[in-house]
Parts: structure tokens; C-alpha cells; sequence
């Protein structure tokens, strides 16, 4: 329960990222803003964007994702693999690593690390970010990987790993963060959680932890004998905690931060007239909705899957996704830094976006016909639509503090409450609203969504609840479940494609939420900053090939 809070602590925060400078004349560093500090510098608990920032820049992987600006897909490359060569039918992998790696304290990076990392992410009382995803692997009676038979350590530099038959592995099988094995030997995996490697730890990436001061910033220094880097690459690199906006965005124009993401739509207009600023955008990552509870409220508890009175069926679905004018919400609201959604699938992995359902347009009569045809009429003359004795109302909760929900949520309130629809909004602390979303205490509610690199369906539309922890509005269809059990068996890219393309037109003719809109990552930086490539990817995204041009003139 605690790690899935702290991931949709990631999915719902993710408005909330910023930048600071200490000193403006520093030729060797830049200066990331971020909200909020961190609570571990361990890969295996990277749960928070910030900190998946900061486990790609100190821990290298087996290998890298890279990103095809040409084609718009994303190819794998080497990092701490030399040479990979997948036998015939796919159920192993033979690596052969790159020698010249050692982890700051001077130990060699070797397959011992590979095969205790593998352990270490899979066991239940490790707790980490991957526990119960690499199921690929021949696992023990608790799901941990069992190193015997999933791991041939053939040489201190070279191993095979080892699959189930027909579980046809993808790269995303090893492509997590390498950890040092001589670091844990004495630590019981109970306490992997509190070690002081979480706060200290010993690293083989570009940069190395030169110092932490807990919510002021974290400084990363160079790592000078990384094959990745260069004399020209950045000396230092700093995420400085700066929690107000406001201060981010002054701090921007002043010159005391360097980069800042998620700038809100209406800050850009003043922001380009700083001539030290540049404006760039990332797209298809995020998205807002609206969920609907697909099963009765507080249900999930006790695993039953009876219909919601409400929103229990797709039809009364549709008409509530026509009660939004989302192009009108893209123009005024995000002042055009974002385009309509079409389903849960991104168009980054869509090879023709074109194939995508067609989306449901603002038509509040049209709205008020469907729930007409499917039972729900004002019988009684109160102004609410009733059906067999129950009125059409109900909660609609949204975190609070941040004010694009505010604003969506008014809007529906008002639309809704002209077809006779009433829509009693609630604002909770993050926290609490988290806590109601993972036990199903809600009618309805309005989030963010972040899409995973590599495409991850079953977490989020797969029927088994006990499999989709994030399928937070019960969503249920066999369909859905049959294509997305293929997408994980299949390496053929076309049938994949059309998979794909049937997957998306099946969830949102379902319309499980209702898809709003895909929001543009404004990323601000300062033109000091060159030869930065922001992708979808990430922001910081080989960030190790940044080079400075030159001090800021005052």
C-alpha cells in the first residue's frame, strides 16, 4: 500500500516541479528546480519523478532508452552492456558488460551486481518500485527472481538470463538501475529501507552525490572517469528545492535557475519577453480525466464487482464525456499547450495517430438524450434526473491547491447541473484523497495521468484488481484483457500496432473515464544551457551531453 501511494503521489503531483540558483556567475553549473525534496536517493524506491531523475544520472542500467525525433519511437541502446545476443527463441539473453565501470568507492562493477539487483527488486520484503513486475523470470514461492535458474554467471563480465518459456522478454526486463551487491551483504531485506546507502550511496553513473541538504537542494558532481562523459560536461548539476511556484518563476527571469518544468500556460506570454529564456514543450505524456467509480463506492474492499447506480454503464458513460468542451478548455485554459484525448495509449507509440477513435464532442443536449434513452428522467419534477428512486447526484472530489482541477471541476458542475445532474464537489489533502482513490470511497473524482515508458497496460485496464493496483475506477472489460495479455507475448510490431490501435478504440468506447486532454510539459530554461534535446523521455534526458555557452551578462 505504501508504494502504490507514494506512485500516485507521482501521478497526481505532477504540476508541481521548479528551479533554483545560488550562484549566478558559476560557469560549471545548472540548476534544476524541483518542488519538493526527496525521501531516498536509492534507485530501488524511486517512486517521485525528482528521484527517477536523480537514480538515471548516479546508476547505470544494462541498457538505455533513446528517443527517434525522426520517427517518433524509442530505440534501445547499450549502457552498461558491451555486447546482447538473444538466443533463437527468445527465452534467454546472453550480456557480455563493459569492463571499465566501477562504482565510486572504487569496486568493480560486476555480474554479481546484475544478479543481486535482480533479487534485490523482486523480493516482497525489499519492497522496491519493482516488486511484483518481473514475473518474466523463473521465480520463487514469494515472487522473488530466483538467481539459480534466472541467472548463468559465465565470467565476472559476462552472464545469460534465463526466461520462462513463451514469455517473449523485452528489454524492459533488465533495463532498471544497477545496485552494489558488497553494499548489502550484512543488510537484512527488511531493512534495505533504512540504510544510510538511501541517503549515501555509492554509485557507477555520469554523477555522484557531493551533498545533500535536506529541503534546500542536492548537488551532483561530475563523475570523472564515466565512459559517458566528456572534459565539456557540466561540472555540477543542482536540484534546489524551491516548494512556491511564484518563486520559481521569479528566480527563472532573474537568472538564479537555469531550468524549470511544468511552467503554467499563462506564465509563458511574460516569460518569452526574457531574452536569457528559452520556451520548449513535451507532449503525450500526461493527461487529465475524469474517473467514475465503475463499481459501487467502497466496494473494492471486500472484492465485489456490482455496478455503480450511477456510472455503471458505458452509455450513461458517453453522455457524461459530452459534458465537457475540452477544445474550448485547451484555447482559454491552457492557451493552447495541449491537444484533445483520445485514450489511454499516446500517440508516441502509435506509428499512425490518425487510426485513433474519434472523439466525443461538447453536446450537452446530445448528453441529455443518452441518459434519456437509458432510464434517467426527472419523474418528480425537482429539476434532478432520478431512476428507480435514486437521483442523479453525487461527490466529486479533486486535490486541493491546485487550481487548473478547480476550475475543470466548476465547469462540469455548471454543465452538468443544466442536463439535472447534481455535482457536490469535495477538496482533500493529497494524502486523504489518495487513501479514498486506493480503497474505492468515491463516486468521482479528477486526476492526472502519466504515461510509463515503456507502454504498461495491465497496471491500469486489466480486469484482475489484484494484478491492476492502478485501476482505480474497477474498469473490467475481457476484451480489453485478451489484447492486452497479447501485447505482452507478441514482438511483432504490426500485429502490436493493431492491437494497439483496438485496445485504445475498446477503453474509450467504454469510456471508463472520461479522457479529457493531453497537457504540454512547459519546460523553461536559460540560454546558457545548450545542447539540451528534451524529449518524452525526460527533461534531463542524457543530460550529461548539456554544455554551457558562457556566463549570463548582468
Amino acid at each position: 500500500m505504501k508504494i502504490t501511494k507514494i506512485i500516485l503521489m507521482l501521478l497526481f503531483l505532477m504540476t508541481a516541479f521548479s528551479c533554483v540558483r545560488n550562484s549566478r556567475h558559476d560557469e560549471e553549473r545548472i540548476i534544476i528546480g524541483i518542488s519538493s525534496d526527496v525521501e531516498s536517493l536509492s534507485p530501488l524506491y524511486s517512486f517521485t519523478v525528482a528521484q527517477g531523475y536523480l537514480s538515471e544520472l548516479m546508476f547505470l542500467s544494462l541498457v538505455r532508452y533513446k528517443w527517434d525525433n525522426e520517427n517518433h519511437k524509442i530505440s534501445v541502446a547499450p549502457m552498461l552492456a558491451e555486447e546482447m545476443r538473444w538466443n533463437q527463441d527468445s527465452t534467454s539473453i546472453e550480456i557480455a558488460l563493459r569492463e571499465d565501470v566501477q562504482w565510486s568507492d572504487g569496486s568493480k562493477l560486476t555480474a554479481n551486481d546484475i544478479s543481486f539487483s535482480l533479487w534485490a527488486y523482486s523480493n516482497p520484503e525489499v519492497n522496491s518500485r519493482f516488486v511484483g513486475v518481473l514475473n518474466k523470470y523463473y521465480l520463487l514461492d514469494d515472487g522473488t527472481i530466483d538467481t539459480s535458474k534466472s541467472i548463468t554467471i559465465l565470467s565476472d563480465y559476462k552472464f545469460r538470463l534465463n526466461f520462462h518459456k513463451d514469455s517473449n522478454p523485452a528489454y524492459f526486463e533488465f533495463d532498471f538501475p544497477i545496485i552494489p551487491a558488497h553494499r548489502f551483504i550484512k543488510v537484512n531485506p527488511k531493512d534495505f529501507e533504512k540504510t544510510d546507502f538511501n541517503f549515501q550511496p555509492v554509485t557507477s553513473g555520469p554523477y555522484k552525490l557531493k551533498r545533500w541538504e535536506r529541503n534546500q537542494h542536492i548537488i551532483l558532481e561530475k563523475t570523472k572517469t564515466s565512459f559517458l562523459n566528456s572534459d565539456e560536461t557540466v561540472g555540477e548539476l543542482v536540484f534546489k528545492i524551491v516548494p512556491d511556484y511564484v518563486s520559481r518563476i521569479t528566480q527563472l527571469k532573474t537568472g538564479e535557475l537555469d531550468l524549470v518544468e511544468e511552467v503554467k500556460p499563462e506564465d509563458t506570454r511574460d516569460l518569452k519577453a526574457y531574452d536569457h529564456l528559452k520556451i520548449a514543450t513535451v507532449g503525450d505524456r500526461e493527461y487529465d480525466y475524469i474517473g467514475w467509480n465503475n463499481i459501487l463506492r467502497n466496494s473494492r474492499k471486500n472484492k465485489s464487482v456490482n455496478p455503480h447506480q450511477l456510472f455503471g454503464t458505458p452509455e450513461v458513460r458517453t453522455a457524461l464525456a459530452m459534458t465537457v468542451n475540452k477544445e474550448e478548455f485547451i484555447s482559454e485554459y491552457l492557451n493552447g499547450f495541449g491537444k484533445i484525448c483520445k485514450g489511454p495509449i499516446s500517440d508516441i507509440f502509435i506509428d499512425n495517430p490518425d487510426r485513433n477513435p474519434v472523439p466525443l464532442g461538447f453536446d450537452l443536449k446530445k448528453a441529455a438524450e443518452v441518459l434519456s434513452s437509458a432510464g434517467w428522467k426527472d419523474t418528480n419534477g425537482d429539476g434532478l434526473l432520478d431512476k428507480d428512486g435514486v437521483d442523479f447526484s453525487f461527490e466529486l472530489i479533486i486535490s486541493s491547491g491546485n487550481p487548473r482541477k478547480d476550475y475543470l471541476s466548476e465547469v462540469l458542475r455548471n454543465n452538468l447541473r443544466s442536463i439535472g445532474i447534481e455535482t457536490k464537489i469535495k477538496k482533500l489533502e493529497m494524502g486523504l484523497f489518495i487513501d479514498k482513490l486506493l480503497t474505492g470511497d468515491f463516486d468521482a473524482f479528477i486526476a492526472g495521468a502519466y504515461v510509463p515508458i515503456p507502454l504498461e497496460m495491465r497496471t491500469y485496464w486489466y480486469s484482475d484488481l489484484d494484478i491492476a493496483t492502478f485501476n482505480l475506477i474497477c474498469y473490467r472489460n475481457p476484451a480489453a484483457d485478451k489484447i492486452i495479455n497479447e501485447l505482452e507475448n507478441s514482438s511483432d510490431y504490426s500485429k502490436n500496432q493493431k492491437n494497439i490501435i483496438d485496445l485504445q478504440r475498446i477503453i474509450y468506447r467504454d469510456q471508463p473515464v472520461s479522457f479529457l486532454y493531453w497537457i504540454d510539459n512547459i519546460i523553461v530554461h536559460n540560454s546558457r544551457l545548450e545542447n539540451a534535446s528534451f524529449d518524452p523521455l525526460s527533461a534531463i534526458h542524457d543530460c550529461w551531453n548539456w554544455r554551457i555557452s558562457g556566463s549570463q551578462d548582468e
